[in-house]
């Protein structure tokens, strides 16, 4: 199987398709936070007021790797070969799915990571966050990616078409926004990856109004504490679902034909 994932790995670096996205990505979320960021308040400020930057575009990537490494060769029935080779289908699909999330996973932390740490290097933190704390908050999100990355394994073993998982990976991003608005109610829960990421994100804010020589001047700061509960929630049932996807698609890859 080390072999299949060297050459999964191999195959992707010579077709440049997702560095090339990635470097697409990257600078996208490197300019956002030199361009928006308040100079006078740190980098603290514009996370308190656009947390979604840090997760919601980066799933558009996610998608589009995943897409990219389970249907990327299915035109070619390179899995066709590969059993013919002498390798079991578990390890074909363990090939992929381990793949898709050290790819797919560990570079959409790193997009996730990039605003922050840009807007941080240039202006300056700020204090209206515990920049700890926020790190941390950050750092979680590799169990909901993780989770997402599952299903979206899952998802292109389903449809077989790394055309379509790159439309649901312009949905996923897209649609979370969304969401957000119109299911306001419910963005606070562990259960679904993408509100999960969403509870992450969110920081307790209030006002503070006090008089200056330009009139009434109105201050937003926020608590980025940390619940055991989130953490917890986050963890387990990330780690569950994880398990439920790679069984579920390993089931529809074994019954199905070879590509």
């Amino acid at each position: 199987m080390n072999k299949l994932i060297k050459s999964i790995f191999y195959e992707q670096i010579k077709s440049k398709a997702i560095p090339l996205i990635f470097l697409i990505f990257a600078a996208i979320f490197i300019i956002i936070p030199i361009i928006g960021v308040n100079e006078s308040l740190g980098m603290s400020d514009y996370i308190l007021e656009n947390s979604t930057l840090t997760f919601v575009f980066q799933l558009v990537f996610l998608g589009l790797s995943v897409g990219m490494i389970c249907c990327g060769d299915m035109k070619d029935k390179v899995a066709n070969y590969e059993v013919l080779s002498g390798h079991s289908r578990i390890q074909v699909y363990m090939a992929r799915f381990i793949t898709s999330v050290l790819i797919g996973t560990v570079l959409t932390m790193v997009l996730s990571f990039l605003p922050v740490l840009t807007g941080t290097a240039v202006y300056g933190w700020g204090d209206r966050l515990s920049f700890r704390e926020v790190i941390i908050r950050q750092l979680l999100y590799v169990f909901p990616y993780l989770r997402l990355t599952a299903f979206l394994v899952f998802v292109s073993f389903l449809v077989r078409n790394k055309y379509v998982m790159m439309a649901i990976g312009v949905i996923l991003g897209i649609g979370s926004l969304l969401s957000f608005t119109i299911f306001s109610a419910v963005s606070s829960c562990v259960y679904i990856s993408v509100y999960n990421l969403k509870y992450l994100s969110d920081y307790v804010t209030w006002q503070i109004y006090n008089i200056n020589s330009g009139g009434v001047y109105k201050y937003y700061t926020g608590s980025s504490a940390i619940t055991t509960e989130l953490v917890l929630g986050t963890i387990g049932v990330s780690l569950l679902m994880v398990v439920i996807y790679w069984i579920a698609g390993y089931a529809l890859f074994r019954k199905s034909e070879m590509y």
